[in-house]
Parts: structure tokens; C-alpha cells; sequence
């Protein structure tokens, strides 16, 4: 997967693996790691 991690701690997701595991957003998976999402780019 190539979930990227910026230097503020901001993760993203690509769309194509969001879809591929069925996330409407990447706060589905990142709430079981306790981490902040931001889904814009």
C-alpha cells in the first residue's frame, strides 16, 4: 500500500486503495491506529 505520512503526521490514502478495501475514506482504517485523518490532498 502506499500510504503516505507527511511531516505533520497527515496520512494519505490513494482513491484506488480506498476503493479496493471498500473505505468511503481512509477513517475507517486509520481509527484502529488511533491516528488523525485528512482526506484532502
Amino acid at each position: 500500500m502506499s500510504v503516505k505520512v507527511d511531516k505533520k503526521g497527515k496520512i494519505t490514502i490513494p482513491k484506488n486503495i480506498r476503493d479496493l478495501y471498500g473505505f468511503t475514506s481512509g477513517t475507517e482504517l486509520v481509527a484502529k491506529y488511533n491516528m488523525e485523518y485528512d482526506d484532502r490532498e
